[in-house]
C-alpha cells in the first residue's frame, strides 16, 4: 500500500465559510502567508467534517438538503496555534458554540459519519512544515487576527483529495436556502 504524503488529503469535506468581511480579510491573511513562506493558498474555512468516504453526487445532494435546516451561527476566533501538522502548520482556533456543535452533529447525522475524534474546530492560516508554524505566527499580521469574530452562513463541498492545488469546489448553499 502507498504511503499518502502528509500533504495530501482524501475523500470529500464540508466546509463552513465565514461571512464577509472576514472571509476577505482572512483570505488576504492566508495568502500573504503562502506567500511569504512558498505554500500554497486556500480559501478561508472551518472543516466540519473531513474525508467523507460517500460520492461527490451523493455529497452535494446531502449538504444541499441539510443546509436548508441550517440558520447562521456566529463564530469567535480565540489565538494562534502552531502545530506539528501539515494542515494546521498555523490555525486560528475557534471556540466551540452550541451553534457549531448543532451544525456539525447535524452533519454527522446527515452523512452517517461517525464523531469519534475529537473535534478542533479552527481557521487553518497556512499549511506547510511543522517548522513554519512558530515562525508564522510571531509575525504582527497574525497577531493582529485574533480575536476575530465572524458569521457563517454558508456551507460548502470540497473535493479534498490529493495535494491542495487539485482540490476542487462541488457545491455551496446558503443556510437555509437550496441554492
Amino acid at each position: 500500500m502507498a504511503v499518502r504524503p502528509e500533504s495530501h488529503a482524501v475523500g470529500t469535506s464540508l466546509w463552513l465559510v465565514p461571512d464577509e468581511p472576514e472571509r476577505e480579510r482572512l483570505a488576504g491573511l492566508i495568502a500573504g502567508l503562502a506567500r511569504r513562506f512558498d505554500a500554497p493558498p486556500f480559501p478561508p474555512h472551518v472543516t466540519l467534517l473531513a474525508g467523507l468516504g460517500v460520492r461527490e453526487g451523493d455529497a452535494v445532494r446531502r449538504a444541499g438538503e441539510m443546509c436548508r435546516a441550517l440558520e447562521p451561527i456566529h463564530l469567535r476566533a480565540s489565538r494562534v496555534e502552531a502545530r506539528p501538522s501539515h494542515f494546521r502548520c498555523l490555525a486560528l482556533r475557534v471556540e466551540e458554540t452550541l451553534g457549531l456543535l448543532t451544525t456539525r452533529a447535524l452533519a454527522a447525522l446527515a452523512f452517517d459519519h461517525p464523531e469519534g475524534d475529537a473535534y478542533e474546530p479552527h481557521v487553518s492560516l497556512l499549511y506547510g512544515e511543522a517548522r513554519l508554524g512558530p515562525e508564522a505566527a510571531a509575525l504582527p499580521e497574525v497577531q493582529g487576527a485574533v480575536p476575530v469574530r465572524f458569521g457563517v452562513s454558508r456551507l460548502e463541498v470540497w473535493r479534498t483529495s490529493g495535494p491542495v492545488a487539485e482540490w476542487k469546489p462541488l457545491g455551496g448553499w446558503g443556510f437555509g436556502t437550496t441554492t
